[in-house]
């Protein structure tokens, strides 16, 4: 159910979901959109937030998008001499 919201031009009362007051035809404020908008960013802002706290969800090795480290200690083959260090 709606909830009814007053008009900022004429005061009378019009649904939440309405495009315009059906009293005097002004345009509903943005309010609603820029409420919605700012909870979409903190939402976001609260995802990276935690990514960067505790890293990305771990994957299924082998799927689409999903990476995997090299081994530190492995040769990878870009040493001439034989991959050893030192």
């Amino acid at each position: 159910m709606d909830k009814l919201i007053e008009c900022s031009e004429c005061a009378g009362f019009m649904k939440s979901s309405a495009g315009a007051c059906p009293h005097c035809g002004a345009r509903a404020s943005g309010r609603r959109r820029a409420a919605l908008l700012l909870g979409l960013a903190g939402c976001a802002s609260l995802g990276l937030t935690m990514m960067a706290c505790y890293g990305i969800p771990p994957c299924e090795p082998g799927s689409a998008g999903c990476y995997t480290p090299p081994d530190s200690g492995a040769d990878t083959g870009n040493n001439p001499d034989g991959g050893g260090v030192g």
